[in-house]
């Protein structure tokens, strides 16, 4: 009742969104798609809600300005310990697999433990950042800004590779036809 009473006074969120994950989220025209704009249509339909979208000009910035309060949610942010500090969390609506993403001579692989000291890239943003750390202890882990950075230092011979998301890894690696990387593992996590 306390949350329906909310939505009925409410009426219009403020709402930050991750602005660079292509095809999950991001802004194109000046509007907000990908797969979670999809899933905000439908709120939107079956609340009557109105959502003013806050721009950011990447998920840190988005994080920062939901903790300052510019945003009442932040649309994709996996719950971590510090987040629940500042913000609460629904389940989640959508689960996305990370991957590694190397040069075409590299191995496809199915346990990340065999690039044992070498240097792969992590979005120093992602919350899985410090999970994935923990989990690869012997991995070199090197904090990147975001995809862009970690794929230019895969490509330049810096990093060996670069983990971030499934779909957001494939759609990078087609959109901007780099035909020497793949996609040579799989996380599970």
């Amino acid at each position: 009742k306390k949350e329906e009473n909310y939505i009925k006074n409410k009426k219009q969120i403020n709402m930050c969104i991750v602005p660079d994950v292509k095809p999950y989220s991001y802004i194109e025209n000046n509007e907000f798609v990908g797969f979670v704009a999809d899933y905000f249509k439908l709120l939107k339909k079956n609340t009557n809600l109105t959502f003013n979208l806050i721009k950011t000009d990447d998920f840190a910035q988005s994080i920062k300005f939901l903790k300052e309060k510019k945003c009442d949610i932040l649309t994709s942010a996996e719950e971590n310990p510090d987040r629940k500090s500042f913000a609460n969390f629904t389940p989640a609506y959508m689960n996305a697999p990370f991957v590694l993403i190397t040069n075409n001579q590299a191995p496809f692989v199915d346990n990340l433990e065999v690039f044992k000291n070498k240097k792969i890239g992590l979005v120093k943003s992602y919350s899985a950042n410090k999970g994935i750390r923990n989990e690869y202890p012997d991995i070199d882990f090197v904090d990147v800004e975001n995809l862009d950075d970690g794929i230019q230092k895969v490509l330049d011979g810096e990093l060996y590779g670069h983990i971030d998301l499934l779909h957001t890894s494939w759609y990078k690696i087609y959109e901007k036809n780099l035909t020497t990387l793949k996609i040579a593992g799989k996380l599970d996590y």
